[in-house]
């Protein structure tokens, strides 16, 4: 059961396109929430949130959160990371960029509107996508 806020958020999700940020995208639209999506589709799809695109509460944005962003929000869900070992492998100075100058950015909106962030990583292990075995991951 889904309960109602007492007043329609506006919301910021980094990494929106991403499996799970399209997927809270999703939650939070349906509690009524304005949604702000923010990819740089670098590992997000666009198809993971095409059909959210008509809804009017959901913006979308193409930005890449290693660059400074000014918007004015309730709430913040920082899940900007390439999480799987083939994307984050493939070029590792952009994942470390990523997840440094992401979560400073974010903290510093954050603290710029007196928003609520919420700071989250994952990785295709915890995810279920690959097995370590040893010293190498396995996919």
């Amino acid at each position: 059961m889904m309960t109602q806020s007492p007043k329609n958020l506006r919301i910021l999700i980094t990494g929106g396109a991403g499996f799970l940020g399209s997927h809270l995208c999703e939650r939070l639209l349906a509690e009524e929430n304005d949604v702000i999506c923010l990819d740089n589709f670098f590992t997000g799809r666009r198809e993971n949130i095409a059909h959210l695109i008509s809804n009017p509460r959901f913006e979308l944005l193409r930005h890449d959160v290693i660059e400074p962003i000014l918007l004015e929000v309730d709430q913040i869900y920082n899940l900007a990371c390439p999480a799987s070992p083939v994307h984050y492998q493939y070029n590792p100075v952009k994942t470390v960029k990523t997840c440094v100058m992401g979560t400073i950015n974010m903290l510093g909106l954050a603290k710029r509107v007196h928003a609520r962030i919420l700071q989250a990583s994952t990785s295709g292990r915890i995810l279920g996508l690959c097995e370590y075995s040893g010293s190498a991951l396995v996919l």
